[in-house]
């Protein structure tokens, strides 16, 4: 998931628009904004304070995903995402934040309940530097560390605990590489008629 097509600006992922809603189900704190960077693909017209340098990280961001929703009291929320078809062996993302704390768990069962299969910490990445001028960038994200949890067995939620309103997450992972990814919207028709075409290819060569 790499929200690259949600809409301009902010979008609530759990009651607005959802390209993933085949496969994910976002039940609380998740938002997709647009990068309101200039330099970034889509020219800057959203509301995200973040960015990625493409010469350091290969490809600019044009949206990513904004933990945001109900305090604690203590100014911390929780992203819940629940993924019914569930996905195995392992999670991965990228996540930024200015100053930060928080932890990212995987569960066999749904709404972030059941056995607690694997996690990990997060934490504010480094200070952004304007990639033009030098100068320092007190408001933007534009460094990303990357979570990645090893598991066993096949989970079927995501909780995402920390700081509210500080993390912006991108390129959310499910399963690995090469297997078990989400398709991005659109992409999945084009792979059935690739194997539709595979399949009609077979029953020709056969005498």
């Amino acid at each position: 998931m790499d929200f690259e097509s949600v809409p301009t600006a902010t979008n609530h992922l759990v009651s607005g628009s959802n390209p993933y809603a085949a496969e994910v189900q976002f039940l609380r704190s998740a938002y997709s904004v647009t990068s309101a960077w200039p330099g970034s693909p889509g020219g800057g017209a959203g509301s995200g304070l973040f960015f990625r340098d493409p010469t350091v990280y290969g490809s600019g961001t044009r949206g990513a995903m904004l933990m945001w929703g109900d305090d604690d009291g203590q100014g911390n929320t929780s992203l819940v995402f629940n993924v019914a078809g569930g996905f195995s062996a392992q999670f991965s993302m990228l996540y930024g934040a200015l100053v930060a704390s928080g932890t990212v768990q995987v569960f066999d069962g749904l709404d972030g309940q059941g056995q607690l299969l694997g996690g990990r910490d997060i934490s504010g990445t480094a200070p952004c530097i304007d990639p033009k001028t030098g100068a320092l960038l007190s408001d933007f994200v534009c460094n990303w560390g990357k979570a990645e949890i090893n598991f066993s067995g096949t989970a079927h939620s995501v909780r995402i605990f920390g700081s509210n309103a500080a993390f912006f997450l991108d390129d959310v992972q499910l399963g690995q590489a090469g297997g078990g990814t989400l398709p991005e919207p659109g992409s999945m028709a084009l792979s059935l008629a690739a194997l539709g075409l595979m399949a009609w290819r077979a029953r020709s060569r056969k005498p």
